[in-house]
């Protein structure tokens, strides 16, 4: 991942790599947090479940604008054809073909503290009222389908022990209750 103007992390980029475990190590205030925080916020969605604000999130409020970038390698014959054959649809749609099997997917904050993800943040969109619809109702569906493959969860250190079985754990069990007594 890529983080650039999140909170204590200003216009000089970021990178976490997240594809092995890892440690980060610093001093007290030095960002640590806010960039696990990052990782949290890029996996907010559409609907912006994790509540980023320009005023709280914004290292310059409103002067700087939050962009995450998310890398993703995936398996586009086997386990996760299904998506690749729709971000082939995208790429299409964009007159592009697919160079491999990594993906880049980019979140900006609006103004109004909306996500913005895309695909191709650079790409110009075609002119055609239509394909520009298809492009963002085929971008939407392929973000909520890569975030359906993950689940993300930030425990900050400051939480005491009731309130990491009241946020943390209660959620989880309810969630493995209800799966368990709804399987068919």
């Amino acid at each position: 991942m890529r983080v650039k103007n999140f909170r204590t992390v200003g216009a000089q980029e970021q990178f976490i790599d997240l594809r092995e475990s890892m440690t980060i190590i610093g001093p007290n205030n030095s960002g640590k947090t806010n960039l696990l925080q990052a990782v949290q916020m890029f996996f907010t969605g559409h609907d912006n479940v994790y509540g980023y604000t320009v005023e709280e999130d914004s290292p310059h409020g409103k002067g700087a604008r939050t962009s995450i970038v998310g890398y993703f390698e995936g398996d586009p014959d086997e386990a996760d054809a299904d998506f690749y054959t729709e971000l082939d649809k995208l790429y299409g749609l964009y007159g592009l073909a697919r160079p491999g099997s990594s993906v880049a997917l980019y979140v900006t904050f609006s103004q109004s503290s909306s996500p913005t993800y895309a695909f191709f943040p650079n790409q110009k969109r075609p002119s055609d009222g239509a394909t520009q619809t298809a492009i963002s109702r085929l971008q939407k569906s392929l973000v909520v389908s890569l975030f359906g493959q993950f689940q993300c969860h930030l425990i900050p250190s400051e939480k005491s022990m009731r309130e990491l079985v009241d946020d943390v754990l209660t959620p989880f069990v309810r969630g493995w209750w209800w799966m368990s007594s709804h399987r068919s």
